[in-house]
C-alpha cells in the first residue's frame, strides 16, 4: 500500500486546509475554480488520448521495447501538450466569457495553459514509474509536489489575496517542477532510443477506443456541474463543488491507492488459476472500506467541517451523503470494469459510458431545475448505478468473478440513508456519528461484506503483491 501513502498525506493536509480556504475564497470563487478546472480537464483528456492503460499494458507485455515506447510516447504527448496550450490560449477569452461571463485576463490564461501542458506530458512519466514499481519515488514526488503547490497556494490566496488564480498558480508551478524530475528519472532508468513506431501504433490502436469512453466519463463527471452553473448560479456550483471536494476524500483515501496498484495487478490476476476468487475478495474488502470511510466522512467529518469552515459553505454538507453514494458506486464499477481491460474488449466499455453520459445529462436537465443541488447528486447516482450494473452484467461474460453485488448495492443505500437520517433528526455530534458508523458495521457483518476471516486477507493480498512485484521485476531485468 505504499502507493497510497502520498494521497493519504495530501488529503489529510488538504482536509485541514479546506476550511481555511473557505475564509479567503467565496462560493463563487469555488464555482469559478470548478468551471475552469472542467475546461482545462477537457483539453487534457482529449489530447492525452487516454494512453495510460494501454501504455501499462504494453510495458508489461513487451519489456524489450520499453525504451522505444517511452521515447515515442513522450514525443507524442509533448507535441500534443504544446498544441493544447496554444489552442487553450487561442480560445481562452470566449471560453471564459461563456463560463464566467467575464474575461479572466492573459496572465490567468497563461497559468492555466502551463498547467495543461504539464498535465498532458506527465501522463507518460507517471505511467512509467508505476510500471517500474517505483512506489517510494512516486510517493516522494507526490508529497513534494503537494508541498510546493500548497505553499504557493497559501501564500497567494491567504497572504496576497489573489483569489482563484492563486490555486491554479500553485498547482501549475508544482506540476512543472515534478514533471522535470520525473522525466530525468524515467529516462535514466529506461533509456532514450529512437521511437518504436510499431509499438506506438499498437498503443494508439488499443487506446483510441478508450478515448471515447473517457470523454463519456468526463460528461458523467462534469455535466452536473455545468448544468448547475447554467440553471442555478456559479455560487451554487461553488457549494456543490465543495460537497464534491469532501466526498472525494473517500476516493483518495481508500480507492486511489488500490487503483494505482490494481491497474497493473489485475492483468496478473486474470492469468492466475485462483485469480478470480482473489479479485472478488479484494473487491469486497475495498468496497467495505469505502462504505465505512464514506459514512465516517458524512457524519464525523462533516461535523468538523461545519465548525471550522466559513458559514457560507456549511450548506454543502447536506449533499455529501448523496455524493458519497455516487463515489462508492464509482469505485465499484471501476473495479468490476477490469474485465474489459484484461480481455481487450474496451469497445463495450465505451458503449456503456455513452449510455451513462446520456442518462447523466438527461437526469441533470430534469432534476436540477426541480430539486436543485440534490437533483444534481441524484443524476450522478443514476449514471453511476447504470455503469455499475452494466459492468456487472457484461463484465461477467468476459471474466467470471464472484462479486457480492447485492450486498454492495445494499451497503450503498445505507451509506446515503444513515447519514441523511441522522442529519434529518438533527443528531449532530461525535456520539451519534460513532453510533451511525456502528450501525453500518453491524449491517456489513450481516451482509458478509466484513468477515472475521478478513484478518487473514491482508497477508494473502500482500503475498500476492510480492509475487506480482517479483514477476514484474523479472520482466524488467
Amino acid at each position: 500500500m505504499i502507493f497510497g501513502l502520498a494521497p493519504l498525506l495530501r488529503k489529510l493536509v488538504g482536509l485541514i486546509m479546506v476550511p481555511l480556504y473557505t475564509h479567503f475564497l467565496t462560493t463563487r470563487d469555488y464555482g469559478e475554480i470548478a468551471l475552469l478546472s472542467m475546461a482545462t480537464g477537457l483539453f487534457a483528456l482529449v489530447l492525452s488520448l487516454e494512453l495510460r492503460a494501454g501504455y501499462l499494458r504494453m510495458w508489461i507485455a513487451a519489456p524489450d521495447r520499453r525504451a522505444g515506447l517511452l521515447t515515442g510516447t513522450t514525443c507524442l504527448l509533448a507535441a500534443l501538450g504544446v498544441f493544447g496550450a496554444v489552442a487553450f490560449l487561442a480560445t481562452a477569452e470566449p471560453l471564459s466569457d461563456a463560463l464566467l461571463g467575464r474575461w479572466i485576463g492573459w496572465g490567468y490564461a497563461a497559468v492555466l495553459a502551463l498547467g495543461l501542458f504539464a498535465d498532458i506530458l506527465s501522463l507518460v512519466f507517471n505511467a512509467t514509474l508505476q510500471g517500474m514499481l517505483r512506489s517510494v519515488v512516486m510517493v516522494a514526488l507526490s508529497v513534494s509536489q503537494f508541498a510546493v503547490s500548497l505553499s504557493i497556494t497559501v501564500f497567494c490566496v491567504v497572504y496576497l489575496r489573489t483569489g482563484p488564480i492563486g490555486v491554479f498558480l500553485g498547482g501549475s508551478v508544482a506540476s512543472v517542477l515534478t514533471l522535470i524530475v520525473m522525466a530525468r528519472l524515467c529516462i535514466k532508468g529506461t533509456g532514450w532510443v529512437a521511437p518504436d513506431r510499431a509499438t506506438i501504433t499498437a498503443l494508439l490502436r488499443f487506446s483510441l477506443p478508450l478515448l471515447l469512453a473517457a470523454l463519456m466519463f468526463f460528461v458523467v463527471g462534469n455535466a452536473d456541474r455545468f448544468i448547475v452553473s447554467r440553471f442555478l448560479s456559479v455560487g451554487d456550483l461553488g457549494l456543490y463543488a465543495m460537497a464534491w471536494t469532501l466526498a472525494g476524500l473517500v476516493t483518495t483515501l481508500i480507492f486511489k491507492p488500490v487503483q494505482t496498484s490494481l491497474d497493473v495487478w489485475r492483468y496478473t490476476m486474470h492469468d492466475l488459476p485462483d485469480g478470480a476468487g482473489q479479485f472478488a475478495n479484494t473487491f469486497r474488502v475495498v468496497m467495505a472500506c469505502m462504505g465505512i470511510a464514506a459514512v465516517g466522512l458524512a457524519t464525523i467529518g462533516c461535523d468538523a467541517f461545519t465548525r471550522l469552515a466559513d458559514p457560507a459553505f456549511v450548506p454543502a454538507v447536506a449533499y455529501v451523503p448523496w455524493l458519497c453514494g455516487a463515489v462508492v458506486l464509482q469505485a465499484g464499477y471501476s473495479i468490476v470494469a477490469s474485465a474489459f481491460f484484461v480481455t481487450g474488449a474496451t469497445s463495450r466499455w465505451t458503449r456503456l459510458f455513452a449510455v451513462s453520459a446520456a442518462i447523466q445529462v438527461a437526469a441533470s436537465l430534469l432534476l436540477v431545475p426541480l430539486a436543485g443541488l440534490i437533483g444534481a447528486a441524484l443524476a450522478m447516482i443514476a449514471a453511476n448505478l447504470f455503469l455499475y450494473a452494466g459492468s456487472a452484467v457484461q463484465g461477467q461474460r468476459l471474466w467470471r468473478v464472484p462479486y457480492p453485488h447485492a450486498a454492495t448495492l445494499t451497503m450503498t443505500v445505507l451509506v446515503v440513508a444513515l447519514p441523511c437520517l441522522r442529519n434529518r433528526l438533527g443528531l449532530i455530534g461525535l456520539p451519534t456519528g460513532a453510533a451511525t458508523l456502528g450501525l453500518l458495521m453491524l449491517a456489513l457483518f450481516m451482509l458478509r461484506m466484513v468477515r472475521t476471516s478478513d484478518l487473514a486477507v491482508l497477508p494473502r493480498l500482500l503475498s500476492a503483491r510480492r509475487r506480482d512485484n517479483a514477476f514484474t521485476r523479472g520482466q524488467m531485468s
